[in-house]
């Protein structure tokens, strides 16, 4: 429906760029191509991904969505597939939630009778696919599930006007986790999906007044092969920081996923489908092996001062009054947080005998503002190379920006914070003063270019309940996607 939509966001999950940037150079992202002939390629650091893993769906929101934001303002929205969207909340517009949603329940969808509508438009929509984990499908599954998205936007646009209109593609994301784009490829996995989300922002970009409908096309982090992951708590108690009643598994640092998936990948370079189709079987018993060899521990809180949380380089202090053990007196939190540090930042790799940590940072270093207190203590990112964290298969570092992550920014660079308060500048609205990042106003064109930027002093409002009835079983199911995908 043409010049319905005043501005456009196309997601693209774990779009590298290196890797976008050489295929645009060497024509393979026509589409794209086309859409930066009248804009630009931002650098723009990502959100440092350091936090406590619990169940997305029962995360609280602390601030109204942008959706929120904009229904009540008067415009109305489209939401497919944005991640954290669930339970899908009433707007002014419509949603069907993305990745995180335990089922395509009627709690998925606002408003709920979207659910018949677009199951009878496009019968086998999907969330993401079941996998086991390590064993990957060709790249035609994923390209399938990118499809659906296209598909349900344009039924979507269609369907009635938006002033705002916003779809994630999950597709590269997917099969850089089990087909880690190589530095010199013109072909493979990645390219091949890459390129049909290519011909999907030709088809979703049709249905606007482009150029004249500002598109933004965004991603959350970049992407590259790792081969080795440091194993935290095998060297948190190595340095004394932790404490276990007993334990069992791998070193410091060691293979990604073992031998066994190591040679997995090199057989996709190099086998047939159905070479592989029986291949996978044969390795499935084995793989199960390696991961029931993975480390075990008991952990000894009284003598412990700090622990891992997840794979993603947060830490957190046995803090006595908020841990339900705690160790660590509130009196002694500061002197003993510059200890944690400063013995991380000693750590060596066992092979190169470079820093294992390329930064490490307390909180306050890195966040600012009344939520401190729900950060991390203490803030880790893996050296260069090719190191990782826990039994993920790649290292998602940065947005479509730089592939290595710089934690404090540096001037002249974009932070994916900003992308908010931009859109809110592009749509004439004013953003408020508690939400982080600036609108880049130097990389605008047109009227907004020279309109000046509005902020509008506002309290942070009291955290927003997101609860949804999801059963046992529905939520069994989300895990295992999950950990088949590699993210649990």
């Amino acid at each position: 429906m043409s010049g319905a939509v005043r501005l456009l966001i196309i997601g693209i999950d774990g779009a590298d760029y290196e890797f976008i940037t050489r295929w645009l150079d060497r024509g393979h992202l026509p589409h794209m191509s086309e859409l930066l002939s009248h804009g630009q390629l931002l650098k723009c650091h990502s959100t440092l991904p350091a936090y406590e893993r619990r169940p997305w769906w029962e995360t609280p929101r602390v601030c109204p969505s942008l959706w929120r934001r904009l229904s009540d303002a008067g415009l109305s929205s489209g939401s497919l597939n944005v991640p954290m969207t669930y339970p899908a909340e009433a707007v002014n517009g419509v949603v069907v939630s993305g990745v995180g949603s335990p089922a395509l329940s009627e709690a998925a969808f606002y408003p709920r009778s979207l659910r018949e509508e677009l199951s009878e438009a496009i019968p086998d929509y999907d969330l993401q696919p079941a996998l086991e984990p390590g064993m990957y499908p060709p790249a035609e599954t994923f390209i399938e599930y990118d499809t659906m998205r296209e598909r349900a936007s344009r039924f979507l646009l269609d369907r009635q006007q938006f002033d705002v209109f916003m779809v994630v593609f999950n597709g590269l994301d997917w099969a850089g986790h089990g087909y880690p784009c190589q530095d010199n490829d013109d072909e493979g996995v990645c390219l091949e999906v890459m390129q049909s989300i290519d011909e999907h922002l030709g088809s979703i970009v049709e249905r606007s007044d482009w150029p004249k409908t500002p598109v933004l096309l965004v991603s959350d982090h970049g992407m590259h092969r790792t081969t080795r992951q440091v194993n935290l708590e095998k060297l948190f108690i190595k340095l004394g920081i932790m404490r276990v009643r007993s334990e069992r598994g791998a070193g410091l640092v060691g293979a990604s996923g073992g031998l066994v998936i190591r040679a997995w990948y090199l057989a996709k370079r190099v086998l047939p489908s159905s070479a592989l189709a029986w291949l996978r079987r044969a390795v499935n018993r084995p793989r199960k092996a390696v991961v029931r060899a993975m480390p075990s521990i008991s952990v000894d809180w009284e003598h412990t001062i700090a622990v891992p949380v997840g794979p993603v380089g947060a830490v957190k202090l046995n803090l006595r009054g908020r841990e339900p053990q705690g160790s660590v007196s509130p009196e002694d939190y500061e002197a003993v947080r510059r200890d944690v540090i400063q013995r991380l930042r000693e750590a060596k790799d066992p092979a190169s005998g470079a820093p294992l940590f390329s930064q490490v940072a307390s909180r306050d270093d890195v966040y600012s503002g009344p939520l401190i207190g729900g950060a991390p203590d203490i803030v880790l990112v893996p050296g260069p190379g090719d190191l990782g964290f826990g039994a993920a298969t790649t290292q998602k570092d940065l947005s479509i920006c730089v592939r290595q992550p710089d934690l404090f920014g540096a001037p002249g660079e974009c932070s994916l914070a900003d992308l908010a308060p931009t859109v809110l500048h592009l749509l004439g609205l004013p953003a408020p003063s508690y939400m982080d990042g600036q609108v880049l106003i130097d990389h605008l064109s047109g009227e907004p270019a020279k309109r000046p930027v509005e902020i509008v002093e506002e309290e942070l409002p009291e955290p927003e309940s997101r609860e949804a009835e999801t059963t046992e079983e529905q939520e069994t199911q989300l895990t295992e996607k999950l950990r088949g995908l590699g993210y649990i």
